[in-house]
């Protein structure tokens, strides 16, 4: 997407970048309302990083002996990941 002097990400393009793959050429044209100017086409780059996923313990849940508290399925802990 084209605007003003910039071409910004698509929400497509977000996608294949979080994804580990490569962005498309594109080719842009100036125009003077007239007639066209020469063309000029770029590929942007996408570095791929292969860090190691993260896990974030966000909340533990205490339990009282005898209390009822400890039964199947109860909640333990939550948690968030990331890449």
């Amino acid at each position: 997407q084209v605007v003003g002097n910039e071409v910004l990400l698509t929400a497509a393009g977000a996608a294949l970048v979080n994804s580990g793959a490569a962005l498309p050429e594109f080719t842009l044209t100036p125009n003077d309302g007239t007639i066209n100017g020469e063309t000029d086409s770029a590929t942007p780059v996408v570095n791929t990083v292969n860090d190691a996923p993260e896990v974030t313990i966000t909340n533990t849940n205490a339990f009282t002996e005898d209390d009822g508290s400890a039964v199947e399925n109860a909640v333990v802990a939550t948690f968030d990941t990331s890449d």
